[in-house]
């Protein structure tokens, strides 16, 4: 085999893989919250214990509005995700910004999406049962979805929500047999989140069905259908472990995508 051909064989394996997530040494929390110069960081978290003494001590790390809305939640796991998100997202703009801490508020855009006003650095928080995801860009938006793929899901469910995907989608689920069709539902919905959360848009201005993804397990470069009057993405799966589904999508061509673990114990500040 020529060095080209093998070059080519090697580009088309990548492209099946998701971005793996590297753990850092835990010594060193500066280095685990550090963002890359170019391309895009993505920092996972996982929780776990007593989620009350987990909120307990989530709550100095975020600001009074934030530990509002904490307490609105029923259940102590909502709560302690939330803030957990918030927390990453300030540990890591605080590091970035050079301040020992960040207490100013986020603003919102119409449909929600957090931003820091005056920085430069775009950011996506996610979470799903016991995860928490945030991912940053310098200069460019970025979106994250993670969810929990639920065994229990009938395929009479997944094809009934899979009505509201692009209708080429649709159909290709819904010829899946029940194992197939449950895991390209999870990517291709997620994967969708991604999309919506880098736009900053909702469900109601960008319907599902406006745009299609691939299904497939192929990982990266999965956005099919251009959006009018955007520029070129760069979309990835994340390697979230078993049973979750993680993506990632950014409004720039060729971005280097880096996802690596975080700890609870690195947003304490």
């Amino acid at each position: 085999m020529s060095m080209a051909s093998f070059t080519t064989k090697l580009c088309a394996l990548r492209q099946q893989r998701p971005v793996p997530c590297a753990a850092v040494d835990a010594s060193d929390p500066a280095q685990r919250l550090a963002l890359e110069q170019e391309g895009v960081t993505c920092l996972g978290l996982r929780l776990g214990g007593d989620m009350e003494a987990l909120c307990r001590f989530l709550e100095p790390q975020v600001v009074e509005e934030e530990r509002q809305r904490a307490r609105r939640f029923v259940h102590r796991i909502d709560a302690a995700r939330h803030m957990a998100g918030r927390s990453l997202v300030r540990r890591v703009l605080a590091q970035e910004l050079g301040l020992p801490r960040l207490d100013r508020a986020f603003t919102a855009n119409a449909w929600g999406r957090p931003e820091l006003e005056g920085c430069a650095v775009r950011f996506s928080i996610s979470h799903a049962e016991d995860m928490v995801w945030a991912a940053f860009a310098r200069g460019v938006n970025v979106g994250i979805d993670v969810e929990g793929m639920i065994a229990g899901d009938s395929v009479a469910d997944l094809v009934d929500l899979s009505s509201l995907l692009h209708p080429s989608e649709y159909s290709s689920i819904a010829r899946l047999s029940a194992g197939e069709a449950h895991a390209a539902f999870y990517r291709c919905w997620v994967r969708k989140e991604a999309v919506l959360k880098a736009l900053g848009e909702g469900l109601v201005n960008r319907p599902l069905s406006s745009f299609v993804v691939c299904i497939d397990a192929a990982a990266r470069d999965w956005l099919q259908s251009p959006l009018a009057g955007e520029p070129e993405w760069t979309t990835a799966d994340i390697d979230a472990g078993p049973g979750y589904q993680c993506s990632v999508a950014v409004m720039a061509a060729r971005m280097p995508l880096v996802a690596r673990w975080a700890s609870v114990e690195c947003l304490a500040g």
